[in-house]
Parts: structure tokens; sequence; C-alpha cells
């Protein structure tokens, strides 16, 4: 068989639903085994090694646990909670072990979103969210915000959490999960903040008119346990009762972070996350300057890079416009399986945490989008009606820019002139090449 008939032959059979399995389960295993590549070459810079020396200062009792976590960008200091997270990981005396301890954090939400859509998501549904999963695994911001030693990058264990108690919340227990899991993740990042209301209002909502509900979506016409959802959120809350004494003590200074005018930022990081077309926000001017003429072949840039943004910016472009200008696209997108169940997620988080964050003119950098996992991702999917030839080319491009950045920074040394900054290896083993970029 020729090189022309195999894919012919691929193209034909990924139409079925087991090989798109097959694939899905392929992409999320790579993903998880990116996460833990070359792990020496993780950022450290001032937030890191603050977090790794506090964590490992109360681990070894020189000092005691501490009611507020380190300054915002938003000119206040964060709840304790961001920091007692990190202190079960910093058992290990090296940041190279608790930033592992991070990627394995992020490997197994991945592998507990998927093990869950494989269980409980209708069978005829399930493509939809394990696409979903494919790309979140093999995106690059995703990837790279699952090897930081940073209060955010936690997230994605706690957002499953949240998930699976919100799925289960007319059971006591399930209740219970969300409402705890929902106070405590705000007081890990403000982000949390911002969406828990939002999906509480949303679900009030529905509840209220549950008459007019799809009820072939049982988990939204089932009603919440709001008993039990209160006494856990009361009792999540309760840690964060010295941080509030705190903010109440010093007040709140905005920072220079904070927007004023009221541009929607949320959305610029919405529609970019998951296509996988920020890395910009690592790589500054490096970006345009030496990236996108990636990967290199003897000397010469092949500007593969270049090529494989155009093609998702033509993408989500593409997807975006039909999306705007027609409505028989939209009833395209009404049709595609589990959408029911998954515009109640884009609703609280996209419109509901979107509209909120605009309105109150917070500055939304991209890893706010982290407590949406993964549903930023599997808009995408959506968005391109579960089209498995698309998908598959689109999660095969992401990983290609994930595998090319993650050679970059090892190659490089990290971005000094960047975000990302010299690479722990290079700081610690060595002395940085600061000709690296020449």
């Amino acid at each position: 068989m020729g090189m022309r008939s195999f894919f012919n032959f691929f193209l034909f059979r990924i139409n079925f639903p087991n090989v798109q399995r097959g694939l899905v389960f392929g992409f999320v295993a790579i993903g998880c085994l990116l996460r833990f590549l070359w792990a020496e070459d993780m950022e450290w810079k001032s937030d890191e090694i603050w977090m790794f020396e506090q964590a490992r200062s109360i681990v070894l009792g020189h000092a005691s646990l501490p009611s507020v976590g380190m300054m915002n960008s938003a000119g206040f200091v964060n709840p304790g909670m961001s920091l007692w997270v990190f202190i079960p990981l910093a058992l290990s005396p090296d940041p190279l072990q608790m930033v592992r301890w991070v990627m394995a954090l992020n490997s197994g939400a991945l592998a507990a979103f998927v093990g869950f859509i494989l269980w409980h998501i209708p069978r005829k549904q399930q493509l939809t969210w394990l696409w979903g999963l494919a790309i979140a695994s093999v995106n690059p911001m995703a990837i790279l915000f699952s090897r930081k030693i940073w209060a955010q990058n936690i997230l994605p264990p706690f957002c499953f959490l949240l998930f699976l108690g919100h799925q289960f919340r007319h059971r006591v227990w399930g209740a219970a999960t969300w409402g705890l899991v929902g106070a405590i993740v705000g007081q890990i990042h403000m982000s949390g903040f911002f969406f828990q209301p939002m999906l509480v209002g949303w679900t009030l909502w529905q509840e209220r008119d549950r008459a007019k509900l799809d009820h072939s979506s049982s988990h939204l016409s089932l009603r919440t346990h709001w008993l039990s959802f209160t006494l856990a959120s009361g009792l999540g809350l309760i840690p964060m009762l010295p941080w509030v004494r705190v903010l109440i003590e010093q007040g709140i200074h905005s920072g220079p972070g904070t927007v004023r005018n009221f541009v929607p930022e949320f959305y610029l990081q919405w529609l970019t996350t998951g296509w996988g077309l920020n890395l910009e926000h690592q790589l500054d001017r490096v970006f345009w300057q030496v990236f996108l003429a990636e990967p290199r072949v003897l000397g010469f840039s092949t500007y593969g890079m270049a090529i494989a943004h155009l093609f998702l910016v033509g993408s989500a472009l593409w997807t975006l416009g039909c999306w705007i200008r027609s409505k028989y696209d939209r009833q395209q997108v009404r049709s595609v399986p589990g959408y029911t169940a998954l515009r109640f997620y884009f609703t609280a988080g996209a419109i509901g945490m979107g509209l909120f964050l605009t309105g109150i003119g917070q500055r939304v950098p991209v890893y706010y989008l982290t407590m949406l996992f993964p549903f930023p991702y599997i808009w995408v999917v959506v968005m391109c009606k579960a089209n498995p030839k698309w998908l598959s080319a689109i999660v095969a491009t992401q990983l290609t820019i994930s595998v090319t950045f993650l050679g970059f920074i090892h190659h490089q040394g990290g971005i000094p002139d960047g975000k990302y900054g010299t690479a722990y290896y290079l700081q610690h083993y060595s002395t940085p090449n600061t000709d690296m970029m020449q």
C-alpha cells in the first residue's frame, strides 16, 4: 500500500467512532508524556522561587502557616490557600520533584476527565467531549501551565472535582463536593471567585425554568441538594476568614495590572486559548522574530511554525465567521452530540464569567482560563461541528507546535528575552548563554 493509498484509507476510517477513540487516547497519552518531558527546563523566576521556598519553610518547621499568599497582579495579597496547596508537594526538598508533582496532578486531571466521560456521558455524545480532551492534552499553553510551580497550575484537578460534584449535585455527596471545592478554588486562584458564582447562578436559573429544559439531559433536570451545597460551601469558606481580615485592615489597592477601559480581554483569551494561538504570552518578541521560523533543518529555517499558526488562525476565523453570519451553521452547531449539556457550561463560563470580568474592568491574563478547564478546548470541537478529519488536523497541528516549543525551550535554555526567562537547569548547573538568541 502506497503512502497516498494509506492516507486515503486513514481518512475513510477516521469516521468510525472506535478509530476516533483510538486517536484521542493516543493524543491524550502523548500530551501526558510531554508534560513530564525535560522537567529541568521549567520556569524559575521570583514567583516560583517564592512558592517553593515558602512551602518548604513550612514543611521544615521554620515558618508557621500563613494567613495570606503572595501579592497578585491586582494589587493585593492572595488567600493563604494559594500557598497551602503546595505544602504537601514540598515534602520533596527538590524544586524539580515539586514541579513533577504539578505535572502528575495535571496529567491525572486529564485521565480523570477521560474516565468520567467514558463512564457517565452517553456513548453517542462521548466523542465531542473526548476530542476536547485531546486538544487540551496537546495544547501549547495547557502543557506549559502543567509544568510550572504556580497556584493556578494546580487548578485542573480541582476543576474535575468541581465538575464531578456539579454533575451529581442532586445527591448529597455531589452537592457537598461542588460546594466545598467551589469555595476552595477561589482561594487557590482568584479566577475561581468569578466562575463559581456564575455556575451557581446559572444552575439556579435553569432549575427555576426546569420545565423548559431538554429532559434528555438528565443532569440538568434533577434539582440540586442545596442544603448540602450551602453547608459545604460555608465549611470551605472558613479558611478564607484570616485573608478577609487582612484585606479589611490593609485595604485593596488597585495594581498596575487592572484594566479600566473595559476591553473584552476575556473573550480574546477564550478565542485564542482553545486554538493554541497564545504562545506569544510567554515568548514576547521572540515569537515573531525567532519562533515562527522554527523548526530549523540543517541550519535553515522551515517556517513550519508560521504555517501551523496560519492554519489554526484560518480555522478559527472560518468557524467564527460561519457561526456569526449563518443561522444554518448555528443549527449545525446545536446538532453536535452533547451540545445541550455543554451549552450549560459554555454559558456559565464564556458568557457569565466573561461578562462579569469585562464589566468590572478586571485584567484577564490567559491563565484565568485554566479555571474553565477543559471547556475552552471542547468549544473548539463544537465550533468545528465535531468533524473528525478537521479535528485530527487541529490536534496534530497543536501537538507539532507544542513539541517544537518544548524543543525550542530546551535548546535555547528558556527565553531570557521573554516572560519565560532562563530555564531552571541553566540557573543551577551552568552559566546562562546570553547570546543564545543571536
